[in-house]
């Protein structure tokens, strides 16, 4: 299956470079073929998956280039097919264009030829670069072991000493590149988030450093008891270091999400007048680029076993990355190429698409807290000295959360339920006011002390909506609660009855045991957890409950799995290419949860 896939691969491959050519013979027509080329090529991804990832491999980095390859490969169709028509419009070439969506077509194919080889071959795929979010969660982990007192136990003494020294060296090398982490977050951090971030770096790897310095040979005599007072300070500067990233993180998006939404952005690549200026603009992009990807990076490290979504989001960082190096040339040459028009519009759908999967993920009750904190603090500062501009930013930033709800109106019952229904139609009108007041031409008697008051409506108003949000929260999880434990004495009642000996055996079925088919049936909970680790000493690590920064990517999501996607591709011969897509995913969700 393998080869075939490859020679399949190969032909679409020799196909594709016929696209470069400016003739008519690549015209509408020969991207529909082109595109029929990939459908047969998506259908026998789907039954390679199928057939030949085992449980073992479970969401393996193989998985995860399937699922990117298909969807960017799609997504450069879906723009060709634009480029096409306008050339047959307008009888031009879109040469940038073309360059574009052809080139990275042929970067997906070249990854899916190395990934089915790989696994050909049997090398170890698992080559994503391991995350700030598991990097941390390792070291808290490993941290534990420094936390046993085995004192008392004097026949492992020397032993445990040695694993120690050996496992604190270990921890100091992983804070150094978590600190590397958190420094490549500090430069394009916002500026005020800058300098406290530096400091509790700098703390952190001064703790870390006496924390290895404590576990040396030179230190050997030392009691145990008291060397566990290090691993618990360098713990705490670990989760303050970890909640300060998280408040930082979520105070980003905000800035980040309007910034990449305002206007000036929008016309910022349209005013590069002269070189020191295009020099500006440039350095303003690439900024914020960095900072989008970031937040997408982020993104995809908390949802992990959310396979669509995390497909989707690696997809449009993997889109924007690449405009990035096609549409900053193409607008300096100031040649009017007509390709720029294409693609800013492929960059701002592909940013629409990131920052909508963002706030599906994002939970909201850490959303709504880091924006009070904000209109807090600027609430506190006009009253010393008024800043208009300051105000409208926080109607900007109300306005992302205003999104963030309409997002997950849904999920979070704003229409359904009465007290968030209420709460949400007056922070929608309080959120008008406050940009009626700031904008109204005329002067107003007491106008800075009438604006205040409508800030400190709104402020409290988003507080009512994260109570009534806590409140709904504590209900599901005590009824959640209630149902297990009603659940659990109902059973026991049943087994001290004698219950199941009335039942005959051809009767049970699959209600009372979780048969393979019976497994599969279900709707899998895709929990977004970090990934257990066993640690270099030999030790099995718990998995840490939700911390701080938990709190910003959390919600989970349920998936139905139909069985039988393979033989309906199998059955219909006019699938188009985002139904195969979505069966790709709903197979690596199967694989991932067998």
């Amino acid at each position: 299956m393998a080869k075939i896939l490859l020679q399949k691969i190969h032909d679409i491959q020799s196909y594709l470079y016929g696209g470069y050519k400016n003739t008519q013979e690549t015209n509408t027509q020969w991207l529909s073929t082109f595109s029929f080329q990939f459908i047969e090529l998506f259908k026998m991804l789907q039954n390679h998956l199928s057939k030949e990832v085992n449980a073992e491999n479970k969401y393996s980095f193989a998985n995860q280039s399937f699922l990117l390859c298909a969807r960017q490969i799609m997504i450069c169709i879906k723009y060709l097919e634009k480029t096409t028509r306008i050339e047959n419009l307008n009888q031009i070439t879109l040469i940038t264009s073309r360059q574009c969506f052809f080139g990275r077509i042929l970067w997906c194919l070249g990854r899916l030829q190395n990934t089915i080889s790989s696994k050909v071959k049997n090398n170890n795929l698992n080559n994503e670069e391991c995350s700030f979010i598991d990097l941390l969660d390792d070291i808290l982990d490993s941290l534990q072991y420094f936390l046993k007192n085995d004192e008392h136990n004097t026949s492992n003494k020397a032993e445990r000493r040695a694993n120690l020294m050996i496992e604190s060296s270990k921890i100091e090398e992983n804070v150094k590149e978590l600190l590397s982490m958190a420094m490549t977050f500090c430069n394009i951090s916002l500026e005020f988030d800058k300098r406290p971030l530096t400091v509790l770096s700098q703390k952190l790897f001064k703790i870390a450093n006496e924390f290895k310095k404590e576990f040396s040979l030179a230190d050997s005599n030392k009691n145990i008891s008291s060397n566990n007072m290090k691993a618990i300070e360098l713990e705490n500067a670990l989760c303050k270091l970890e909640n300060f990233i998280n408040d930082a993180l979520l105070r980003l998006v905000y800035q980040t999400f309007n910034d990449i939404n305002s206007d000036p952005f929008k016309n910022l690549l349209e005013n590069m007048i002269d070189s020191d200026l295009e020099k500006i603009e440039i350095e303003k992009f690439d900024t914020l680029i960095e900072r989008f990807l970031l937040i997408g990076q982020f993104a995809i490290s908390f949802c992990k076993e959310d396979v669509k979504i995390s497909s989707v989001i690696r997809s449009c960082l993997a889109s924007i990355e690449t405009l990035d190096s096609y549409l900053i040339p193409a607008i300096s040459s100031k040649t009017n190429d007509p390709s720029i028009e294409i693609l800013k519009l492929h960059f701002f759908e592909e940013s629409l698409e990131l920052q909508t999967h963002i706030h599906f993920i994002i939970d909201t009750k850490a959303f709504c807290e880091s924006l009070i904190e904000q209109l807090i603090e600027t609430e506190e500062k006009n009253k010393k000295e008024f800043n208009r501009s300051e105000l409208f930013q926080m109607i900007e930033h109300s306005n992302i959360l205003l999104t963030h709800f309409k997002v997950n109106s849904t999920n979070l019952n704003l229409t359904t339920d009465k007290v968030l229904k209420f709460y949400f139609n007056d922070f929608k009108l309080i959120l008008k006011e406050c940009e009626a007041i700031l904008n109204y031409p005329e002067p107003i008697e007491n106008f800075e002390k009438r604006v205040l008051k409508r800030f400190n409506i709104l402020k409290n108003t988003i507080k009512k909506i994260l109570s009534a949000l806590k409140i709904k929260s504590n209900e599901f999880e005590d009824n959640k609660k209630a149902k297990e434990e009603e659940k659990i004495n109902f059973d026991e009642e049943m087994l001290k009855s004698n219950y199941f000996n009335t039942i005959r055996p051809s009767a049970l079925g699959s209600i009372l045991y979780h048969s393979k088919r019976s497994q599969k049936k279900e709707i899998p909970k895709l929990e977004l957890k970090s990934l257990a680790k066993k640690s270099p000493a030999g030790k099995v690590s718990s998995k840490r409950n939700d911390s701080m920064r938990m709190a910003m990517f959390k919600k989970n999501q349920e998936f139905k799995i139909d069985l039988n996607d393979e033989e309906k591709t199998n059955n219909e011969t006019d699938l188009h290419i985002t139904e195969i897509l979505d069966q790709l995913s709903n197979l690596s969700i199967h694989i991932a949860k067998n």
